[in-house]
């Protein structure tokens, strides 16, 4: 089982896999996408989404593994950015 929790120890997510043990995970650079090689060699992908960043009244989120949400809170504007890789 791979169970994500943030650094107080809150369990965000739980996910049970078929792959046998777990032998290396590995985290790309901006933390949003987990690799795992598991011992029946099987590799796992694993993708964070619904994070969210503020600065002010800006206001930026993550909702799927290609897609982010920028809303300006204070000029009302919201714009959808999607990238494709």
């Amino acid at each position: 089982m791979i169970r994500v929790c943030d650094k107080s120890g809150w369990s965000h997510s739980f996910n049970k896999h078929e792959c046998g043990s777990l032998m290396k995970l590995a985290w790309n650079r901006d933390g949003t996408i987990v690799t795992g090689a598991g011992g029946n060699g099987s590799v796992l992908f694993g993708y964070i989404v619904d994070k969210q960043l503020n600065c002010g009244n800006i206001e930026i989120s993550l909702d799927e593994s290609n897609k982010i949400n920028v809303s300006d809170c204070l000029n009302e504007m919201n714009d959808e950015l999607d990238f494709k890789d």
